[in-house]
């Protein structure tokens, strides 16, 4: 039998804070903890529970969780504590504060902050001699030091302190642990490590960890679990990790390591099966016809530069299930032999390179195969999947022509694929009429193709759609009413394309979980039903730029999710999927706000945001709108909306770009406006409002252009009653003094011009017309010359 230790310290930071984790069982499995003590047929050895309640009393417990410490009761029996059944000895001390680690609801994660051990570790427990399990993990022990005493603790297999906010160095005289096989720790990775030659598995992710690996850490000839990832390692990977020839996995990903990785890295690594160094600055540089001494499971090298040309020594490579060299600088053209190196593979990324070619049919026998090409160069044709494809992800690249021949001829009516995104290419005609097929489709994404024509009646099909997104192409009609059966859309994106009609009230009844809602710049018509205000879940509705007429209605103060606090991120993400393992991709939408169409992903669960602009919209704002305390963005602008602006608009405190322009809004400018402190944009421009504007930080930040067209007055306004009509009728005066002066000499110059016209014609015109005139004309001139001579 082989013992696992397992030592885990967490902590705040490199030099502050740091974990220790270790493990002693390497064949067995680790499992699950119990909070229930295990059957005891022993009573606990009273020297063993003087200690226990000597450590309880260092403890600071402010969720009474060791009530059950008392003298009274067998200390077997405690919480927390585990004995032998046949000696009494105690084996266990179990306190970690793991129940709410992953806390579904605020109120478990309320109960997980309120729950920590604080305080110190007293080192009674060195008198636990046959102590072999320790785990205090998930606790607050406010930056006290790490104990030397663990290195006493030679009878320990098992000891946890994870996350428990510790200060101070990891204590070197760890390294005199000679019987370690596992160790989890959080610091600066100390020399000491290279001397446990019984050391099997070493994991130390997901922590602060700083500094270089230790240069002597192939002298760790048992090893074979090196787990590095998630820190703050920096330098270059020793030479001698090429020396771990019992190595199996080498995780490394997620880190600041540098440099060169040459085939030395690599010598004697026969029994490597799991290579991921995803997220590093490396560079992996072989010689040409280098051939790898192992044969890999699984490849991740994510954002390390292995290009330009397309790695050649990935062709022995024959068995891998997962390969990721996404964002891997190639810039080549995929050879044949890598689409068949493997038909078992379940996740394939080679996304954010520039791979050019072809993609052929991918015939794959895994189950629920993830395909992520994504912002490359392919070209030509779309061509069939395997019916075991679950995510298909070709968007960014050049694909062109009909989908008719992926959708519609597919190798199996037995499809899983759940995702497909083929967004930003050059797709062209109707979406085929073959969704029968796809039945399992949970987000479907032709953003901005060229795809034209009407829906496809079969898509009513698409009862699990969560996601559609059809924005920027050249669809029209309207929307079909059999998408009314897609009761579980949560985005509905049709924005930027040729739809027209009224906006079906079966969106607010029959999509009632909706939380984006995308109508803007189509050829909508007719009032806003009054049936969108059921959509409780909304958070972003995008009806801008259409042809909309009638009142706001007063229910969209309705609206929960702009009005309430509530965590919103767990219904974005149900919509997000998985591209990369360690990974979600979220969902994807566009937001007019300050003016600018914005990008949100990662944290769209956060913004809200309402555009009604640039319809034909009339009455008043509704009082009703000001009870949307939650949203970001408001967008009124380009309507005939008349009325004063609402006078509890300073309620809406979160709003950080708001739109009233070009309306007829009249009124003064409310005085609540100058509570807005989350305000970034305003825009009043063009409106009637009077009277000063209000005084607050942000008001008077903006820009003059943000008030013009209205009669105010104040900053930051230059003129005491500065008006763009005000000016505007000044350069009329001017253009209208300018006007007349020009008129004047215009009159002149043709007065000018007509005198001389006639003057002369009235003088030479009789001359040629009567002969008698001219001789009678010469003549007297010729005598006027000769008396003057």
């Amino acid at each position: 039998m082989h013992t696992l230790f397992h030592i885990n310290m967490g902590g705040v930071g490199f030099g502050r804070g740091f974990q220790i984790l270790i493990f002693l069982s390497f064949f067995f499995p680790i499992k699950t903890i119990s909070k229930n003590n295990s059957p005891s047929n022993a009573l606990c050895i009273e020297m063993e529970r003087n200690a226990l309640l000597r450590f309880k009393k260092e403890l600071q417990d402010p969720s009474n969780r060791l009530s059950s410490w008392i003298l009274e009761v067998d200390c077997c029996k405690w919480i927390g504590i585990h004995c032998d059944n046949s000696t009494g000895h105690v084996k266990k001390l179990d306190l970690s504060n793991v129940q709410y680690v992953k806390w579904p609801i605020e109120e478990e994660f309320i109960s997980f902050r309120n729950s920590p051990l604080k305080g110190n570790l007293s080192n009674s427990i060195l008198n636990l001699k046959y102590i072999s399990h320790i785990d205090l993990s998930y606790n607050d022990f406010g930056g006290t030091q790490i104990p030397k005493f663990f290195r006493s603790l030679i009878s320990l297999n098992h000891l946890v302190l994870r996350k428990s906010i510790f200060q101070g160095l990891i204590p070197h005289q760890l390294g005199n642990l000679s019987n370690l096989q596992r160790l989890d720790l959080r610091g600066t990775i100390p020399g000491s490590i290279t001397s446990l030659g019984n050391l099997r598995k070493i994991c130390i992710s997901g922590n602060q960890i700083s500094g270089p690996i230790p240069e002597h850490i192939g002298n760790l000839s048992s090893l074979e679990y090196l787990d590095l990832s998630s820190n703050e390692l920096s330098g270059t990977l020793p030479e001698s990790i090429g020396l771990l020839s019992s190595l199996k996995h080498l995780l490394i990903y997620d880190n600041h390591f540098e440099g060169i990785i040459s085939e030395v890295h690599f010598a004697n690594l026969r029994s490597l099966k799991y290579l991921v160094m995803s997220e590093n600055n490396l560079t992996l540089s072989f010689s040409v016809g280098w051939e790898p001494p192992f044969n890999l499971i699984s490849i991740e090298l994510r954002s390390c530069n292995l290009g330009p040309r397309f790695p050649k020594w990935l062709k022995s490579q024959k068995n891998f299930y997962s390969i990721s060299l996404s964002n891997a600088k190639i810039v080549d053209t995929v050879p044949d032999w890598f689409w068949n190196l493997s038909t078992s593979y379940e996740y394939l990324d080679l996304a954010y390179n520039k791979l050019s070619g072809k993609i052929p049919d991918f015939l794959l026998d895994a189950s629920n195969t993830v395909i992520c090409l994504r912002s490359n160069k392919f070209h030509g044709n779309l061509h069939r999947i395997s019916s075991h494809v679950s995510q298909l992800d070709l968007s960014n690249n050049s694909f062109v022509g009909s989908m008719s021949h992926f959708l519609c001829h597919p190798i199996s009516r037995n499809n899983r694929l759940m995702i497909l995104h083929l967004q930003n290419n050059i797709l062209s005609k109707h979406i085929p009429d073959c969704w029968t097929n796809w039945m399992l489709l949970e987000t479907m994404n032709l953003d901005s193709n060229n795809l034209s024509g009407k829906l496809p009646s079969s898509m009513r099909f698409l009862i699990n759609l969560e996601a559609l997104h059809l924005r920027n192409n050249s669809f029209f009609g309207k929307i079909p009413h059999f998408l009314k059966n897609c009761s579980s859309l949560i985005t509905l994106d049709l924005d930027l394309n040729a739809f027209h009609g009224k906006i079906p009230t079966w969106i607010g009844t029959n999509l009632s979980n909706l939380i984006f809602l995308g109508l803007r710049s189509n050829q909508f018509s007719g009032l806003i039903p009054n049936e969108l205000c059921h959509l409780s879940y909304l958070q972003i509705m995008n009806i801008g730029n259409n042809n909309l007429i009638g009142s706001i209605p007063h229910c969209f103060g309705n609206f929960t999710a702009m009005a309430s606090t509530r965590h919103k991120k767990y219904y974005f993400y149900s919509v997000s999927y998985h591209m990369y393992p360690d990974d979600q991709l979220p969902e994807i939408a566009y937001v007019i706000a300050k003016g600018e169409e914005f990008q949100y992903d990662k944290t769209l669960y956060l913004m809200t945001s309402m555009d009604l602009s640039h319809n034909n919209l009339s009455g008043e704002i509704p009082q009703e709108i000001t009870n949307l305390v939650e949203l970001k963005s408001m967008n009124l602008s380009g309507n005939s909306l008349r009325g004063n602006i609402p006078q509890q608009i300073g309620s809406m405190t979160n709003v950080e770009s708001l739109d009233l322009s070009r309306n007829q809004l009249s009124g003064q400018i409310p005085q609540s406006i100058s509570k807005l402190s989350s305000l970034s944009y305003l825009n009043l421009s063009y409106n009637h409002l009077l009277g000063p504007i209000p005084t607050s930080t942000q008001l008077q930040s903006f820009d003059p252009s943000s008030f013009l067209g209205n009669e105010l007055c104040g900053l930051p306004l230059t003129n005491t009653r500065s008006t763009d009509k005000t000016t505007s009728n000044t350069e009329n005066e001017d253009q209208a003094k300018e006007g007349d002066e020009n008129f004047i000499d215009q009159w002149f110059y043709l007065s000018v011009a007509i005198g001389f016209v006639v003057g002369f014609w009235g003088i030479w015109g009789p001359l040629l017309i009567s002969q008698t005139w001219r001789r009678t004309y010469f003549r007297h001139m010729s005598s006027l010359c000769h008396n003057f001579s």
